[in-house]
């Protein structure tokens, strides 16, 4: 089976499982995690072929051992739903002392050093405080302005959210679903901004700022003529692209200087 053919097939059968399942994953108030759980499988598809193939051309043996591993059958199962839990009072959380400096800032949420290395001219010419929540340690040497601090990412040992199927079939999902909520109470931003694409975490995060009215900012690189967002980006409150030292709305030709972008908040 080809390249291809093999993404459509893990495509049907993620799509048809999570349709079988969609009454356990909504989430609140009209939103669902039907986006989020979708790019959880396939990112963990991809990284079940590389360990069995070395490649993504594993055939469809592969997918149904997937769905097998996260006990995922043919019969849907009956769970028992929890809801979400606000964080009461706020002021005893543990990261509340860390976290209250820096609450309603523009938040960047970035996941790699290759994304911090494409947004600093836009994080650079921003004037309004700035956290950058990252998946990894931010190197001293980085000389970030003073209006822009740093947070290296890591999983609350609070439970303020509950979702009995979500936990059970996806817990690295399930903790990043818990720690982003306590994360946007703690923080309130004025808003969220991250690099296009269709990371699991980033659509976690995207989910819990909607649920809080949090304005959601995605930013795709300029690398072709023909700009497309790789996975329908126009879910956001806004989309750019990032072309060079200048902006462009998805969907227009107007270029824009980067430090526009502060006028949505």
């Amino acid at each position: 089976m080809n390249e291809s053919k093999q993404q459509e097939t893990d495509t049907e059968i993620i799509s048809n499982f999570i349709e079988q399942r969609k009454e356990y994953l909504n989430y609140y108030s009209g939103l669902n995690l039907k986006r989020t759980v979708s790019a959880y499988l396939h990112f963990y598809l991809s990284v079940l072929k590389h360990d069995v193939h070395g490649n993504l051309s594993a055939n469809y043996e592969i997918c149904e051992f997937l769905l097998e591993k996260f006990g995922l059958s043919k019969n849907v199962p009956s769970w028992n739903l929890k809801y979400t839990h606000s964080i009461n009072p706020i002021n005893k959380h543990p990261w509340y002392r860390l976290l209250k400096e820096h609450q309603e800032q523009i938040v960047f949420y970035i996941f790699n050093e290759d994304q911090l290395h494409a947004l600093t001219p836009l994080i650079k010419s921003i004037t309004h405080p700035i956290l950058l929540l990252t998946e990894f340690g931010v190197s001293e040497d980085t000389n970030l302005p003073d209006n822009i601090s740093a947070l290296e990412f890591d999983f609350s040992l609070k439970i303020t959210y509950r979702n009995d199927f979500v936990e059970t079939n996806f817990p690295i999902l399930y903790h990043y679903l818990n720690s982003f909520e306590q994360l946007v109470q703690l923080l309130l931003p004025k808003g969220v901004i991250f690099m296009d694409g269709y990371l699991f975490q980033q659509e976690a995060l995207f989910v819990v700022a909607k649920r809080y009215n949090i304005k959601t900012i995605c930013i795709q690189e300029d690398k072709s003529k023909y700009i497309k967002f790789y996975y329908d980006c126009n879910y956001c409150d806004y989309n750019y692209i990032l072309c060079g030292n200048s902006l462009r709305k998805e969907g227009e030709n107007n270029i824009y200087p980067l430090s526009s972008i502060q006028n949505i908040f």
